[in-house]
């Protein structure tokens, strides 16, 4: 285990007393590379790398590094000094400029057990870097106030100002307990701040970087459609996706930092310092999924590295042989909430007319996540809920009650409510409030806004634009949680056209659920079969009596556990009666169907077999309806094509 110290040799104490002049960058840098720490030179009064890949560059060797602070004179320089970070260390970086909210957000994690007695250095602002430790092989990746807000990390290929830089204002970094241990992070802490994946080798670009042409065709898309970024309301990320956006023309990290500049000036507020935006330029380029010039007129006709080779347009067009393509399956698949039905990271909208219990209904959904109850007979993954109880807020403490007068949990259920409206059109009102609760309550995996309505405040449900900001502000939610979103929302004035307002919202969701005849209809599936129902009931749940001796009741949504309670939209009482037949036919083969699999397969020749068993349910299945039974059941998503003749139940 390396021993990371920053430590000037003992003479430079009196070496700078006896000549007047202080220790020099280049003796800091000395000293910080035979503490084990890989450094590699910054901008003179400033906090930017002077190139590209600075941390392929970045050494601990003292002889190397003191190179690399030496002019050709012999004369040390002054270029500050980057510590670059993901290599046995990182950094939590506390923002306090602009009123950040970094040391309350300390506070907390101190609060919560983390060790504050680890090397720490102060910045020219009033913050403070925390450096930790973290498992070879195993950084934390790159955030900006992700775990906390003002909490930023500095994991993976990321970098901090080492102690002993400074500005032209004649601000510092300083270490404010030197020869501290630097101590091992706390596993929550690793995990809270989320490990970096390696996606292998970097993606090269396909064309040539900083032609005239691209740079131009990139400073008019900057000028005339970029979008703004706004401090507090999702700035960092719209940074971030613009400076993505120009290397996609086929310009570099560094050209992207100078041609954003004017961006910066008239588009971002408050605008980014230099040093700023360049770590968020930086971070696209490492991060990227796709090679810098994709977007490129010039490679168009260019293969992508690493993919088949076609005579077409690069990006847009390639292929994974049979094996790959089908290994690929078990590593692509959704991240299930509730097993086949939601997954973590989407957005849902469940809708209805009035008193049709959708509150009821989400409120129970959000139960049985909260607890890990199975719903229908389906896996449900157990995590935190944030319940934005915007529109029901007086009532919502009685309905609270029934769930748990009826359910009895064992143990309290991770499930927070917040009893009022919020501004979720705005991105400057509530977001980043809404946000930081939920990352206190921690481990959400569900947060649900219940009403649209009442959350969209002054915005306009009929306007795409409108619904559009309004769908922004909850991707932002969706994507800083990593939880599922559902909104509650109203029907039309015409119920058969789905939920009132734009239909940008219907086009942004996932999942699409309405709330009629006492029963979840599921109109939307993007992952999965969609066009069939679940019924529930609303018992009445007495909480107790009021001071005149009356009851105060409320009402719990209950689904059955079975899957064979899911009902088929579109299902003629004939095809019912056969999938009936085909559950029977399960039934007495023995075999346990765990839930949330399909049933065993069948075939078409087996229909002698379900013709005997077709009697327990008193149904006539004849040959000559078959294939109209099973393509209707199929369409249905209550069947699944396993080969040619061959089909098995999916887990409905």
């Amino acid at each position: 285990m390396k021993n990371f110290s920053h430590r000037l040799p003992d003479d430079a104490h009196k070496r700078t007393i006896a000549t007047g002049s202080r220790t020099s960058m280049r003796e800091h840098a000395v000293a910080s590379a035979s503490g084990g720490f890989r450094v590699f030179k910054l901008g003179v009064d400033d906090r930017t790398p002077l190139s590209e890949g600075f941390y392929d560059k970045a050494s601990s060797d003292p002889k190397r590094v003191e190179d690399m602070w030496t002019s050709f004179d012999g004369s040390p320089e002054d270029n500050n000094i980057g510590i670059l970070t993901g290599d046995g260390i990182f950094v939590i970086d506390v923002d306090v400029k602009n009123g950040k909210a970094g040391a309350a957000s300390l506070k907390a994690l101190r609060d919560r057990g983390l060790e504050m007695k680890t090397l720490t250095a102060g910045t020219p602002s009033g913050g403070m870097h925390l450096f930790y430790r973290h498992p070879e092989g195993a950084p934390p990746r790159n955030s900006v106030e992700a775990l906390m807000p003002g909490i930023d990390v500095r994991g993976y290929h990321g970098y901090v100002v080492a102690p002993g830089s400074s500005l032209a204002s004649g601000k510092d970094w300083h270490w404010l307990n030197e020869g501290a241990d630097i101590l091992d992070a706390p596993e929550w802490l690793l995990d809270e701040c989320g490990r970096h994946v390696d996606r292998g080798a970097k993606i090269e670009a396909v064309v040539d970087l900083d032609a005239d042409a691209a740079v131009s065709r990139a400073a008019e898309w900057l000028r005339d459609s970029a979008p703004v970024a706004v401090a507090n309301a999702g700035g960092n990320a719209t940074t971030y996706q613009v400076a993505c956006r120009v290397m996609d023309f086929g310009v570099s990290e560094l050209a992207a930092v100078d041609v954003m500049s004017e961006w910066n000036a008239f588009k971002a507020e408050p605008p980014w310092s230099h040093s700023e935006l360049a770590t968020i330029v930086h971070n696209a380029a490492a991060y990227r999924t796709s090679p810098i010039g994709i977007k490129s007129p010039a490679a168009d006709f260019e293969p992508v590295p690493g993919q088949g080779e076609v005579g077409t347009r690069k990006g847009r067009l390639y292929f994974r042989l049979y094996n790959e393509m089908a290994d690929r399956a078990l590593t692509v698949s959704p991240n299930p909430l509730i097993k086949k039905f939601l997954d973590c990271g989407d957005t849902s909208v469940l809708y209805g007319a009035s008193n049709t219990g959708k509150t009821f209904v989400a409120l129970s959904l959000a139960h049985h996540i909260a607890t890990g109850m199975p719903f229908m007979g389906r896996k449900t993954v157990v995590g935190g809920v944030v319940y934005v109880a915007a529109e029901a807020s007086e009532s919502i403490s009685s309905r609270i009650a029934a769930l748990r007068d009826h359910f009895k949990p064992a143990e309290e259920p991770l499930m927070a409510t917040i009893p009022c409206s919020v501004d979720l059109f705005d991105a400057r009102a509530d977001l980043k409030p809404l946000m930081a609760l939920i990352d206190a309550v921690g481990g959400v995996h569900f947060v649900v806004i219940d009403t649209l309505a009442r959350a969209m405040a002054g915005g306009d449900e009929n306007s795409a634009k409108d619904m559009g900001a309004f769908i922004a502000n909850v991707d932002a939610i969706r994507t800083r949680t990593g939880a599922a979103v559902m909104i509650v929302h109203h029907s039309g004035k015409d119920a058969s056209k789905g939920a009132r307002g734009s239909s940008a919202l219907r086009a942004a969701v996932d999942t699409e659920l309405e709330i009629a005849g006492g029963a979840i209809h599921v109109r939307k599936q993007r992952s999965y079969p969609s066009g069939y129902k679940i019924g529930f009931s609303l018992p009445v749940i007495v909480l107790g009596q009021d001071e005149d001796g009356d009851d105060i009741t409320s009402c719990v949504a209950t689904f059955s556990e079975a899957e064979e309670d899911f009902q088929a939209e579109n299902v003629t009482s004939a095809q019912a009666q056969w999938f009936a037949v085909i559950r029977a036919w399960e039934a007495k083969q023995g075999v346990a169907i765990p839930p949330g699999r399909d049933g065993p397969p069948f075939k078409w020749q087996t229909i002698s077999d379900f013709n005997r068993v077709a009697k327990l349910v008193g149904a006539d299945i004849t040959r000559q309806t078959l294939t109209e039974h099973i393509e209707a059941l199929h369409k249905a998503g209550l069947l699944k094509r396993v080969n040619r003749n061959e089909w098995c139940t999916t887990p409905h």
